[in-house]
């Protein structure tokens, strides 16, 4: 398996949905890890902090029913802040321990419904201690543009849109807070080009994980979009304690 490969097939999209309408609202991403003999899905907290939402996971797609997700249940926030000046904030990182990681599968669509292509997604090992370095090379995929439609075409009265995006040859720069900032040229992106990618993970050119994107915008001059990514190694504690290890 090559790298884009691994990109795309260890991003795990999520959908937030509509308890009324039962149609997605808001899209994100995350990924799968094994660390220390444990299952965990990871994500950034923002993708799942809508309580009057059910988000939940993109597992598959059944040909007469339609897209299958799977409940990754409401997942309270860290909060970190200072008693002294009693600012207090939430941490943007969420991560559920599982038994084992569910039967999940990428696919493509036609205008009609019809499976054309399906793979099997990948969990990711890591120790979590992988850390960005200048010389190494980044990257990460991608749902973005979710559109609903109503669609006369297929046997589906109601059809999500979006389109696999792709990142990668990003360059580590430097860190803000709790995050990574990493750089790629601006080829003219604005907030829609990366909407849906929230939680993804970041690899670099090996397949190791270092990061979730978290949010993104412009450098001052234009010249570069910059991603900022949560920094799992920071806290790492927080895996540690939800898998009982602390």
């Amino acid at each position: 398996m090559d790298i884009k490969e691994k990109r795309i097939l260890s991003s795990i999209p999520t959908n937030s949905i509509n308890k009324s309408t039962k149609t997605p609202a808001k899209m994100g991403s995350g990924c799968f890890i094994e660390y220390k003999g444990v299952v965990l899905f990871l994500t950034v907290y923002h993708t799942v902090k809508d309580y009057s939402l059910d988000t939940m996971i993109v597992t598959d797609f059944d040909v007469n029913k339609g897209v299958k997700l799977l409940s990754v249940g409401i997942i309270p926030p860290t909060i970190k802040g200072n008693l002294n000046t009693k600012y207090f904030s939430d941490i943007d990182f969420a991560c559920v321990k599982l038994n084992n990681m569910p039967k999940c599968y990428f696919f493509n669509l036609d205008e009609y419904g019809k499976i054309v292509t399906r793979y099997k997604r990948i969990s990711l090992k890591t120790c979590l201690t992988d850390v960005p370095i200048n010389s190494e090379t980044y990257g990460f995929a991608g749902f973005i543009r979710g559109k609903i439609k109503n669609n006369c075409t297929s046997k589906f009265n109601i059809t999500l849109c979006q389109e696999l995006a792709y990142y990668d040859n990003l360059k580590y720069i430097g860190t803000n807070d709790d995050y990574y900032i990493f750089s790629l040229p601006n080829k003219n992106y604005n907030n829609d080009n990366f909407k849906g990618t929230s939680g993804a993970p970041i690899l670099d050119s090996n397949g190791k994980l270092v990061s979730l994107v978290a949010c993104g915008c412009p450098s001052e001059d234009g010249k570069q979009w910059l991603i900022y990514g949560f920094n799992l190694e920071k806290y790492k504690i927080l895996i540690d304690i939800e898998c009982g290890f602390n």
